[in-house]
């Protein structure tokens, strides 16, 4: 579909409509006091990465009522009602207000079983290299930071979630390209190990909270805020 130039005239009136609307409700929302929380987040982080944190957060807060919901791509905050999104970014898409809650560390991830099998980096050559759909590049970006020959940096298994192909490598599937925040937990469990760790990269992103502009304030928010970091 294709607006006719009547829509593209009246277009940047009809934005300008919607965010005031937006703001007024969102201005409205805040001047009641933080009963519920309604978090956006990619679908790896709401299921990787909050559970511990909301955890920490119910203990905390018992009476405040929570709700994620899992999003491809970021909210429009200026319209829709959420208290927090968060999300990875690169430093230019990064909105000039969020929170940086970590930089975007990645390396090789795999089941300890496997890992006994790893002496060295060239060995990932003979292995399944799991896929993540969303990131379809983090093998070849980290063979390129690594200075590594990996014939095989894209022809592994691919899952569309990243969280299926975090429990296919728990399961011994193969070696996954681990994201710092979303396999901490596995790691710290031991179900998973870093095979390699003197051989992490950058991806250039960053894990990143945002509010909505007339965020909601006072002493229940900062201890939200404070909980989710």
């Amino acid at each position: 579909m294709l607006l006719t130039a009547a829509g593209q005239a009246l277009l940047p009136s009809f934005v300008d409509a919607f965010d005031a609307l937006g703001a007024a409700t969102q201005a409205l929302r805040s001047l009641r006091p933080v009963q519920e929380l309604h978090i956006a987040a990619l679908p790896s982080i709401a299921q990787l990465w909050l559970p511990q944190r909301l955890e920490r957060l119910r203990r905390a807060l018992p009476d405040l009522k929570i709700s994620v919901t899992a999003m491809e791509e970021p909210p429009n905050l200026n319209r829709e009602l959420f208290d927090f999104a968060i999300f990875y970014a690169s430093p230019e898409e990064r909105p000039e207000a969020a929170l940086v809650l970590q930089g975007d560390r990645i390396f090789p991830v795999c089941a300890p079983a496997v890992a006994a099998g790893l002496n060295h980096p060239e060995d990932l050559s003979q292995v399944a290299l799991l896929q993540d759909q969303t990131w379809a590049g983090d093998w070849t970006q980290w063979r390129k930071s690594s200075g590594l020959v990996l014939p095989n940096a894209d022809s592994g298994p691919a899952y569309s979630l990243y969280s299926l192909a975090l429990q296919q490598a728990i399961a011994g599937a193969g070696v996954l390209m681990g994201h710092e925040a979303l396999v901490a937990d596995a790691l710290g469990q031991g179900s998973l190990m870093c095979p390699f760790k003197d051989l992490i990269a950058d991806s250039g992103r960053q894990l990143i909270l945002v509010q909505p502009p007339r965020a909601r304030r006072g002493p229940a928010h900062e201890t939200i805020l404070g909980l989710l970091k």
